[in-house]
């Protein structure tokens, strides 16, 4: 009844998830290999408060028109999801976590944020790290007050692809 769950996105190491069951949050360096791009839109509200309907809304239609483009770029479709309070697509792939892969999820989210930003939906860049975390989908968002036109929202997948392939490498 209290407080938000996560889950990891990428897998860590197998030694290191030994090491971290005394509850120390995965690093990046933990994810040998990333194998799923998260592409986060977070309407813009005032802080620490969960979203309204249309505020969801933006970030919904902000979310699909990503998918639409990259559906026309070749992209395989992605797990679409309600984060609770935004929207997120999940694609598969399978890169190494190395510097240079890195650096071109770095251009690539940059990019897409000048492209996906705006006055009402953030495309927040910052998922791009191999040891980010989201949100446990089937659990409830609590961000703030649980008030009508602010309510706590289950996060949850909105739409399963027919077949979850994984991103090519050459698409980056």
């Amino acid at each position: 009844g209290h407080g938000n769950l996560f889950t990891s996105l990428n897998r860590p190491c197998p030694r290191v998830v030994e090491n971290r069951m005394s509850g120390k949050p995965i690093c990046n360096d933990d994810i040998q290999w990333i194998t799923r791009l998260f592409f986060d839109f977070d309407p813009v509200r005032p802080k620490d408060c969960s979203s309204t309907d249309e505020e969801l809304h933006h970030a919904q239609h902000s979310a699909m028109e990503l998918f639409k483009t990259l559906r026309a770029m070749g992209w395989p479709d992605p797990l679409v999801t309600i984060s609770g309070n935004g929207a997120h697509l999940l694609y598969r792939c399978h890169l190494p976590n190395t510097d240079e892969v890195r650096e071109q999820l770095t251009a690539v989210y940059t990019g897409l944020r000048q492209d996906y930003t705006t006055d009402q939906v953030d495309f927040d860049r910052a998922v791009r790290n191999p040891g980010r975390i989201c949100a446990l989908y089937g659990t409830r968002k609590r961000k703030g007050s649980d008030i009508p036109d602010r309510p706590h929202r289950r996060s949850e997948i909105t739409t399963w692809p027919r077949e979850w392939r994984q991103v090519p490498r050459q698409s980056f």
